[in-house]
């Protein structure tokens, strides 16, 4: 072999392993995740690509308004931070309220009247989130009790930082 393929090959291995290294701690920190469903009409679609942050809760709490990939009776659901650990959350009448002040809420989808009406009334825990879906009445979210509320230390996976496909909605 010449000395010109024998530094080829050791470029091309240096590459790779600095690659596999790259990926590996870059998995360690982000994932990427697909939307499946409707529950977040409004603001992602089916079939979205995005870019989880995985540590994200690391040393905070979700904020509100925050889009958080949760773990909840072993399926992986997208939803909105609606409540936030000491807050007072109240749904009446098809309306939110928190900590007594009624949600203006610019990114619901608005596209169809919300029918199923709840009426609930809670106040969270250290731990704990609310969350729902913008397409309010295609969302399984807080306001049942299958979901319920959220541990957010448990039960939250990451926090969406961007979408990555479709391309025009980077």
């Amino acid at each position: 072999m010449t000395k010109k393929i024998i530094y080829e090959i050791k470029n091309s291995l240096n590459s790779a392993i600095l690659a596999l290294l790259v990926s590996i701690i870059i998995s360690q920190f982000a994932q990427l995740v697909t939307v499946s469903g409707k529950s977040m009409e409004g603001t992602l679609k089916n079939n979205d690509k995005l870019i989880i942050s995985k540590i994200a809760y690391n040393k905070t709490s979700p904020q509100y308004k925050d889009i958080v990939i949760i773990n909840k009776n072993g399926y992986k659901i997208i939803k909105r931070v609606i409540g936030v650990p000491g807050d007072n959350i109240k749904i009446t009448s098809n309306k939110v309220f928190i900590n007594g002040q009624e949600l203006v809420e610019e990114y619901i989808n608005t596209k169809e009247r919300i029918e199923n009406s709840c009426d609930i009334d809670v106040t969270l825990k250290d731990d704990e989130i609310f969350v729902m879906g913008d397409n309010r009445n295609h969302s399984l979210d807080s306001r049942d009790s299958y979901i319920g509320i959220i541990n957010y230390k448990k039960n939250v996976i990451g926090k969406v930082l961007f979408s990555v496909y479709p391309f025009k909605e980077i």
